[in-house]
This record gives C-alpha cells, sequence and structure tokens, in this order.
C-alpha cells in the first residue's frame, strides 16, 4: 500500500514519519528517471519499531531537475533526513538533511509516493 503527498498539510505528516530516518548518497548523484526521483529511507535506530528495522522507498514524482547545495563530497555514505521545504511559487521541493546539504527538486507539482518495504 502507498501513501501519496499532493498538500502543504500531509507535506507536513511524511515529515514527521521520514523524519530522523536515513538514506544514503549515490556516489553518481542523484539522477532523475522518468520524471521521477526514488531512494531508500531507513530507520537504523529503529525509532519506529524496537524489534526490526523498517524501510521505506520515497519517490518524487514530476521531477524536472535536481541539484545539491552545500557540500556532499564531505558527507557520509548514508545521511539523516530532517525535513521537507516546499516552495509552491518557485516549484521546488526541498530535502533538508542534518548537516545542511540539500537536495533540490525542481518539481511540476508536490506529489511524493511512500512504500513501506518488506522485511
Amino acid at each position: 500500500m502507498s501513501l501519496f503527498c499532493q498538500s502543504d498539510e500531509m507535506l507536513h505528516y511524511f515529515t514527521d514519519l521520514l523524519h530522523d530516518l536515513w538514506f544514503d548518497w549515490p556516489n553518481e548523484g542523484w539522477k532523475v528517471q522518468d520524471g521521477m526521483l526514488s531512494f531508500i529511507l531507513r530507520d537504523t535506530e529503529n525509532l519506529l519499531d524496537k524489534e526490526r528495522t523498517i524501510a521505506f522507498r520515497l519517490t518524487i514524482r514530476a521531477v524536472e531537475d535536481v541539484r545539491v547545495t552545500g557540500r556532499p563530497a564531505e558527507l557520509p555514505g548514508s545521511e539523516e533526513f530532517n525535513e521537507f521545504d516546499y516552495r509552491k511559487s518557485e516549484g521546488l521541493l526541498i530535502l533538508k538533511n542534518c548537516l545542511a546539504t540539500e537536495i533540490h527538486c525542481k518539481v511540476k507539482e508536490l506529489h511524493l509516493e511512500l512504500d513501506q518495504l518488506p522485511g
């Protein structure tokens, strides 16, 4: 089952759920494929479930371009997600982490999809 986000209110709930989960920085950089950017977020600290590590696939749809600000080369292999910032007037969805490096997605509209992975 997927959860969808197409509003500022729902984006707030996505931030609450995904805050403090970890994702890997791709060695080849962030790539948009067919207008989508997907990556895995893991609860490596077992904040959501003490018995097992939960993982989610986050897909951002309607992506036109992706760029990274900050110093991604200085980051470890994985990073802790902090929050989303959606600037509707600019068509910009920003994923912020805890080390001041951000992923800026130029989007046609706000459209995220979240799937819990088996495990």
